[in-house]
């Protein structure tokens, strides 16, 4: 594989990596997420909350990310 290649494909996983961590941090309902880890009687403050939230995010967006390469190298290694 040439190097051109090689950076082809590196910038295609940081794309698809940026792509899905801004989609999770669009579409995930923080309020439900919040609840859900603290409950109704803590309150954090926005910087510790942001310390939580988006290492997770981070993380989730990466397992997803593998999931959807490995389909994807799949697909093409059947065909």
């Amino acid at each position: 594989m040439t190097p051109l290649k090689y950076v082809i494909i590196w910038c295609g996983s940081v794309a698809l990596f940026l792509l899905t961590f801004i989609a999770l941090f669009l579409l995930t309902p923080q309020e439900w997420l919040y609840m859900q880890i603290f409950g109704d009687e803590n309150f954090i403050e926005e910087e510790k909350w942001n310390n939580i939230l988006i290492p997770l995010l981070f993380f989730s967006s990466a397992i997803i990310d593998c999931v959807v390469i490995a389909v994807l190298a799949r697909i093409r290694c059947h065909h």
